[in-house]
């Protein structure tokens, strides 16, 4: 996803692709005049997170993850627990409640399969196998999320985007086509009219990696905040959002990320700190609070707009350095989407339901943030 390398070649092949006929769905905003919430609903948090359990009403479209490409162009639905049961009572559930339910494609490390599935000797099967699982499952589309995506996939990329947008027409009645994307804006930009939402995966923005200082997992802002020794600033979702506008996507087209998990860096109880030392680990919503979280620890970056937790020298937690942990809550989750509208930004995506997903709790509060973006979103009940 981070790798941006030369966009020369892919730049000149897409720019021929303008001349094709499309036509394209209008954007969910055109539609609804609302934004889009499009959620994540993972194979493996069907057990935790039984479909039945969704409030639908916090949604626009629900999008099943997912099915991962071959390099013969078939199909692998195993990976990541999906199951025809599972999918049945999902779809029938998501078209129950009046919503839309879309099949992503892909994930993290799917480039090596995705390379070989758009390969022109078995790019027609990769397709059609796509459009089939749209018929056979009932699903409103498709949602891509090849990672990560480099400068050398856009040629093939744009010409099995052409592709499976005819196919899809062809197939099936106002089917739609969503892309999660982190890099490659440039390409997005001469694909958008392909895509009823280009949705940016405005998290997992920072890391313990080199040259690096400790930071927030998607700070809306990023305060000013350089890199050491750099002039150049720390990411936060404000730039990444502008950045993709910069390269020409309609605003309306557009999305940002919204994340129901966090980080746990241990051996700095807080941002804006060396990484010496340092590593991370991914945990979600959910077990931050019931395992991590009290009014002590907390605390407000300002300049971010976000939460942490410090858990600086804290008895119960030995860490040498402390730790902290950089996550979203309701009060950062309203900014975000506060800066969506302000932006006139088509919508948004969550990674994903299950993280923010509190079966302990008493009914009607096991799903907070969840709440709390519908609440903000103005989701249509």
């Amino acid at each position: 996803m981070r790798s941006l390398g030369r966009r020369l070649i892919a730049g000149l092949f897409v720019c021929g692709l303008a001349a094709m006929s499309l036509v394209a769905a209008p954007t969910a905003k055109e539609a609804t005049g609302a934004l889009w919430i499009s959620a994540y609903y993972p194979g493996w948090q069907q057990h935790n997170l039984p479909p039945a359990e969704i409030d639908f009403r916090a949604v626009t479209h629900l999008v099943q993850f997912s099915v991962l490409p071959r390099s013969d162009g078939s199909l692998d639905w195993t990976k990541h627990d999906l199951d025809d049961a599972h999918i049945q009572e999902t779809v029938r559930l998501t078209h129950a409640a009046g919503r839309k339910i879309l099949l992503c494609v892909g994930g993290a490390d799917s480039a090596v399969a995705f390379r070989g599935a758009m390969a022109e000797k078995t790019r027609a099967a990769f397709v059609g196998a796509l459009v089939k699982a749209v018929k056979t499952h009932g699903y409103d589309g498709l949602d891509l999320d090849m990672e990560p995506m480099e400068a050398r996939d856009g040629a093939a990329y744009a010409v099995f985007v052409h592709e499976l947008r005819v196919a899809l027409n062809a197939g099936k009645s106002g089917a739609l086509l969503t892309a999660a994307v982190g890099d490659q804006a440039e390409l997005f930009a001469k694909l958008q009219d392909q895509f009823d939402q280009i949705n940016v995966m405005t998290y997992d923005l920072s890391g313990a990696w080199e040259g690096w200082v400790t930071w927030h997992n998607s700070a809306l802002w990023n305060g000013g905040v350089k890199f050491p020794g750099s002039t150049r600033e720390l990411p936060g979702v404000d730039l990444k959002i502008r950045e993709w506008l910069s390269a020409g996507i309609s605003a309306e087209r557009l999305g940002l990320g919204l994340a129901f998990y966090g980080y746990e860096w241990a051996g700095a109880d807080g941002p804006k700190q060396s990484i010496a030392g340092v590593k991370t680990k991914q945990i979600s919503y959910a077990d931050i609070m019931k395992t991590q979280f009290t009014p002590s620890r907390y605390r407000w970056d300002e300049g971010a707009a976000v939460p942490y937790l410090s858990l600086a020298k804290d008895p119960a937690k030995p860490v040498e350095g402390g730790s902290f942990i950089t996550f979203d809550d309701e009060r950062s989750l309203r900014l975000k989407i506060e800066y969506a509208r302000k932006m006139k930004l088509g919508g948004a995506i969550i990674w994903e339901l299950g993280s923010g997903w509190r079966p302990e709790l008493p009914a009607g509060k096991r799903d907070p943030l969840l709440q709390t973006v519908r609440s903000a979103a103005s989701v249509s009940r």
